[in-house]
């Protein structure tokens, strides 16, 4: 017997992942399709190893996505400070436990009932601090306050870009992945699979701090489901049939159009939201700096006002003929 490790969705739109026992990756398939799952993913386990000589050593890990949901898996690093940074920083998860994959069963055990070491979430955050202070060092005082505020406002837009995105591919792919179920029997198999694949590449990848690729591949998917040719030629088939493929495609067309004018409307809205201007502060901080770099200064507020005024009437022009 083989493990697999495997993502799907349940029957009713519940994303789950976890390992499966099969002797081959079309029994484990296959096993979890008769459990009534729309499989995403499926791999074998990738088999332990101490150490690679080119990307460093391998550690097991344990924690807790933005969704707080599970992801276990092993991350090749340089040491277990390094391995621990990433997964907590880039891949934002609040850990369990993370330990070399090479210690013995007893070790393991040891190190998930102790979690996480606090040397390491001391040394972490004291590298944040570093970073902070590093950043702020070259700042003006009279105007540090007003960048590190437009900084934070952008900071925040931008995150709220990721997580309106990802709620919205959670959304899709809850509704997309069943209709492709029920509709297996119209729809031309090889595009289904290619739909598929897309659905599995857009699952790994929706935490990616990339908001224009995470944008672009959900567009790319919604075009694709839009096109008539995902199903299949109704053309020498009786008239009931293809009156009822026709429905289906007309439903299949509707979702893409309404997922697609909401994620536009969505994004559109959070960039509305970084356009407040904090003119106090600005004013505050003009008035504190010598009456050249006051000129300088007022001279890119200006330019920066009416740059922002411009963006202003394309984004409200484009939304009016949605």
């Amino acid at each position: 017997m083989q493990k697999f490790y495997f993502q799907a969705v349940t029957k009713d739109g519940k994303k789950i992942s976890g390992y499966i026992d099969s002797n081959s990756e079309e029994d484990a398939h296959l096993k979890l399709k008769n459990s009534g799952m729309s499989v995403l993913t499926l791999e074998k386990k990738k088999e332990s190893r101490k150490e690679d000589k080119t990307t460093g050593k391998l550690f097991e890990f344990l924690g807790r996505n933005t969704d707080h949901k599970i992801v276990k898996g092993t991350i090749d690093a340089a040491d277990v400070y390094a391995a621990y940074r990433k997964l907590t920083i880039e891949y934002k998860l609040e850990l369990e436990y993370i330990m070399n994959v090479s210690l013995s069963a007893g070790q393991k055990e040891i190190i998930k009932t102790q979690g996480i070491p606090v040397e390491l979430q001391k040394r972490l955050e004291k590298e944040k601090q570093e970073i902070k202070k590093k950043a702020e060092k070259n700042k003006k005082i009279d105007r540090g306050e007003v960048r590190k505020q437009d900084m934070e406002r952008i900071l925040k837009a931008n995150e709220k870009k990721a997580e309106f995105i990802r709620s919205k591919i959670d959304e899709i792919l809850a509704q997309i992945i069943p209709f492709l179920e029920e509709n297996s029997d119209y729809i031309d198999t090889n595009k289904k699979r290619e739909i598929e694949d897309k659905i599995d590449l857009l699952s790994r990848l929706k935490y990616s701090n990339s908001i224009t690729h995470l944008q672009n591949l959900t567009k790319r998917l919604l075009s694709e489901l839009s096109a008539d040719a995902i199903f299949i030629d109704s053309e020498n088939l009786p008239e009931d049939v293809q009156e009822e493929i026709n429905r289906r495609k007309g439903q299949i067309k509707a979702l893409s159009s309404k997922f697609g004018k909401a994620i536009f409307k969505g994004l559109a809205s959070i960039d509305l939201s970084i356009g407040d201007i904090n003119i106090v502060a600005v004013k505050k901080a003009l008035s504190q700096v010598k009456p050249i770099t006051r000129i300088k200064d007022l001279l890119f507020l200006t330019f920066s006002f009416i740059s922002f005024l411009l963006i202003l009437v394309l984004l409200f022009a484009m939304l009016s003929l949605l």
